[in-house]
């Protein structure tokens, strides 16, 4: 809705969401897009629409993922590398019934970091690999962004999975 006062000529809102959607696909960021849409201030806007998406509340508890995650805590190393800020991602977390303690090492996306991390995105990667006990090639990153969660991981070394829509440049 920001957007809509922001952008008065997009049309309805459904159809600024396929632009929007169109953008993302392009950027692989929010606040890449809102960069590119000139949005003042696009970290902070980015994470003001994710805020008040309060997106954990469409979330509901999953035994079977906490179970997938405890079956694969007790064989490997875990981590959880996100750019979502830790404050939204935590309520997530609970609402999925997932405990951070499930993870051997976390990275978050902050709100005034967002830009820094998208300029550097490999940093949260690289710093994960210096304290793994692992050689990136023994790492499995699931995730469903074609650029931060398939091909950077390659990159580095490790092995990916597209989690929600087939991507043939995963493993």
């Amino acid at each position: 809705v920001g957007l809509k006062k922001l952008f008065p000529n997009f049309g309805t809102i459904s159809e600024m969401r396929i632009h929007y959607d169109l953008l993302y696909r392009r950027f692989g960021s929010a606040t890449l897009v809102f960069q590119h849409l000139q949005v003042p201030e696009p970290t902070s806007f980015a994470y003001q629409c994710l805020a008040a998406a309060e997106v954990h509340r469409f979330l509901q508890k999953d035994q079977r993922l906490i179970a997938l995650i405890q079956n694969i805590k007790n064989c490997f190393y875990t981590f959880l590398i996100t750019n979502s800020p830790r404050d939204l991602a935590l309520k997530k977390l609970k609402t999925l019934g997932i405990k951070i303690k499930m993870f051997d090492y976390t990275a978050f996306g902050e709100p005034r970091a967002l830009s820094r991390v998208e300029q550097r995105p490999y940093k949260p990667f690289k710093s994960f690999l210096d304290q793994s006990p692992y050689s990136p090639s023994q790492h499995l990153f699931l995730g469903d962004n074609l650029q931060a969660d398939i091909l950077l991981p390659k990159s580095l070394g490790m092995q990916s999975c597209s989690v929600g829509i087939a991507r043939p440049e995963a493993d």
